[in-house]
């Protein structure tokens, strides 16, 4: 949702919590860079900024990519950009900005305040998630919940509930906050997607959670606000049942939608890690050449990493999209990505991406590129704010 670094994902709807301390300062970076314009503007030519070896022309491949929409939130209006006319189409205008699409582009959800008094200051104060169709019709209530997160093959919808009068701690094995009392204790549960009214399963119980992916159709992480720690559970599991992972949230940026993988990263060092599940494959170095890795996604495959790459020389920041081979851990730049923003999505068969790059031509505003898994990229178009990047088919 999700995690700049550390952590995927998105940070824009009320209550929806960061994954990690580290990103808000890559926040920061990535708004210096778009002030300053010392990014080199999308098209020149010269070395990659930090060292990251550009794709060579042998890497590239010309053919068209394959998906037809993109689908987006300009503010709260959900939209569909057809690729091949470039006409946009309004699918709803939604009560929120707390909003998700399927990774193969047929569901969407979001947040609707069920409260008569309204969202309070510090966000929802009894929030509800509905599903709907991006083929149109009506949607349907999946049950309480806010920070929508979509499994990898769409059947299942992940929530953050909270249980007022239920202190967080309550459900935290050891540990305390580290100053001030429990809050409200939250649940993350999950939902499938094709059975409206269906009760819903509890993934991670009592306590503050921040999520950060599925790894797998019945596998989901989430970090833990309180200790902090990160766990990984499924799907109906027991407190016993839930799996300790031994990284902080802050430190987190990912989880394989394929594999029991995850990309933690310190600083300028990053590294891919085994979940304790399953027979992963050991740990193995990510190459960013002294960068701080930003915003982006996993592929659907998960062989490949594409994300922001913060380089900082001196007072001065440049942005960059790079490709991360998984298997090696090589990360290439993508030709012409200088300033890039993140909100990477991929279509489902991994074949395409589109992602957030500030327009050379006027760097107060945003462009979305599409890309070919080859890094053969063109713009789509362009905005000034608010808009969110959420999936391709």
């Amino acid at each position: 949702m999700t995690g700049v670094h550390a952590g995927g994902g998105r940070t824009i709807a009320p209550m929806r919590l960061p994954k990690g301390c580290t990103r808000w300062l890559v926040v920061l970076v990535l708004a210096l860079a778009a002030c300053s314009g010392s990014g080199r503007p999308a098209g020149t030519r010269g070395p990659s900024p930090g060292g990251l070896p550009p794709a060579s022309p042998s890497d590239l491949d010309s053919s068209p990519a394959r998906p037809i929409t993109l689908f987006y939130a300009d503010h709260t209006t959900l939209l569909a950009y057809d690729l091949h006319t470039g006409k946009r189409r309004e699918l709803a205008a939604l009560p929120s900005a707390d909003i998700a699409v399927s990774p193969d582009g047929r569901r969407y959800a979001y947040v609707r305040e069920t409260s008569p008094a309204g969202s309070g200051p510090e966000g929802y104060r009894r929030p509800y998630i509905d599903v709907g169709s991006t083929s149109g019709g009506a949607s349907h209530t999946a049950g309480p919940g806010r920070s929508p997160l979509f499994s990898p093959d769409g059947t299942r919808l992940a929530a953050i509930t909270e249980d007022r009068g239920v202190s967080a701690c309550a459900g935290v094995r050891s540990g305390r906050p580290a100053k001030g009392r429990c809050p409200s204790a939250e649940r993350v549960v999950a939902y499938r997607t094709g059975r409206p009214a269906a009760p819903f399963s509890v993934v991670l119980g009592y306590n503050r959670w921040s999520l950060i992916g599925w790894s797998s159709t019945r596998r989901l992480v989430a970090g833990s606000l309180i200790q902090p720690r990160v766990y990984l559970g499924f799907p109906g599991a027991s407190p016993q049942q839930q799996r300790p992972v031994s990284a902080s949230p802050s430190e987190v940026w990912g989880v394989s939608p394929a594999a029991p993988l995850l990309l933690r990263v310190r600083g300028t060092r990053a590294a891919l890690e085994p979940l304790p599940f399953g027979s992963p494959p050991p740990a193995s170095a990510v190459h960013l050449s002294g960068a701080l890795l930003g915003d982006g996604a996993w592929s659907p495959a998960g062989n490949t990493i594409v994300a922001t790459a913060v380089h900082r020389h001196g007072t001065s920041v440049a942005t960059t999209l790079v490709d991360i081979d998984v298997t090696s851990g090589r990360a290439r730049t993508v030709p012409h990505s200088a300033g890039a923003e993140g909100q990477v999505v991929w279509d489902a068969g991994g074949r395409s991406f589109v992602y957030a790059q500030v327009d050379p031509r006027d760097r107060a505003r945003l462009q979305a590129k599409l890309c070919t898994s080859h890094l053969v990229c063109h713009k789509l178009f362009g905005w000034g704010e608010g808009v969110q990047l959420l999936a391709l088919r």
